[in-house]
């Protein structure tokens, strides 16, 4: 049985086989899942057409489940700041963030669930309705469950339009937006490219210095977002930080989650500007690394 929070399982003995074949069995099982929760999906939008509703956090359970099977499996122990900001009913978030691996992402959506609102919605890139097989697991259940605006990336407008068709109508209370402005898993060939991209583009920020945990944040998803849901009310926007062990293989290493509270005026500046938020995304994603840096070598 699965336990009822991933932050449970704080000891394991050694897995019997290496961790590699452990996180194996961990990826099939998570698939499984997905796809049990995409059938309960489409009867859920067969039996009531038309009415969102029915998929508010429709989607807790499985990621309660998904958490358990890497904690379990991997023997991983969840830690997190303890001055988690306090939530109302009424809020709605917009969390912002480094981009978890696969393996951490079940985890860390739970925690979210736990702890802020109980529902979740994303801002995710269209290859993952594109792509044959990630629409097969996760596209078509997020299409079908009202879970997810997918954006082009490269079609700045083309973005922006599907953001301002649906974002409003997503950011229900209680729902909390998923945006990872540096857009990309932080796999090290990804970051060693990044950092060359950079250092020819802009040389001043020295990336190469501080950079060595995550990808580089762009500002794009997250000011078009914020641009069309200002006028709603109780919008919260949280910094959150994912410190996964350098490898996935890892076992009975430690998974920590941090989440800041950040004024929209902090964020977006006064007057609100995206040269500002490009700005303030650098600053966050620099005291991301250091923080990844510093808890790995706990």
């Amino acid at each position: 049985m699965s336990p009822e929070s991933p932050e449970e399982l704080t000891s394991f003995r050694s897995p019997s086989v290496s961790p590699r074949l452990r996180w194996m069995e961990i990826a099939g099982r998570t698939a499984i899942e997905l796809l049990r929760l995409k059938h309960r999906a489409e009867l859920l939008a067969t039996a009531n057409p038309n009415n969102p509703d029915v998929f508010h956090g429709f989607e807790r359970e499985t990621l309660k489940t998904l958490g358990g099977f890497v904690c379990q499996g991997l023997g991983w122990h969840i830690t997190h700041n303890t001055d988690l900001p306090e939530t109302l009913p009424s809020d709605r978030f917009v969390y912002f963030g480094n981009h978890p691996t696969l393996t951490a992402i079940w985890s860390w959506g739970a925690f979210l669930q736990e702890h802020f609102g109980t529902n979740i919605v994303a801002v995710g890139k269209k290859s993952v309705i594109e792509n044959p097989l990630s629409r097969w697991f996760l596209g078509d259940l997020m299409r079908t469950a009202g879970k997810a605006i997918f954006i082009d990336r490269n079609n700045r407008e083309e973005a922006l339009s599907a953001i301002r068709s649906d974002a409003a109508s997503l950011l229900t209370a209680g729902t909390g937006a998923v945006i990872f402005p540096d857009e990309h898993r932080p796999y090290p060939w990804r970051i060693r490219r990044q950092q060359e991209q950079w250092n020819l583009k802009r040389p001043d920020l020295e990336v190469s210095n501080w950079m060595t945990a995550t990808c580089f944040p762009k500002s794009g998803g997250l000011w078009n977002f914020a641009e069309v849901i200002a006028g709603l009310d109780h919008v919260r926007f949280l910094d959150c930080t994912v410190v996964e062990p350098p490898s996935v293989f890892t076992f009975g290493a430690k998974l920590h989650f941090d989440v800041q509270e950040v004024s929209r005026g902090e964020l977006l500046g006064v007057p609100e500007s995206e040269e500002h938020l490009r700005g303030k995304l650098v600053e966050l994603w620099q005291r991301k690394n250091e923080m990844i840096r510093e808890r790995r070598s706990l």
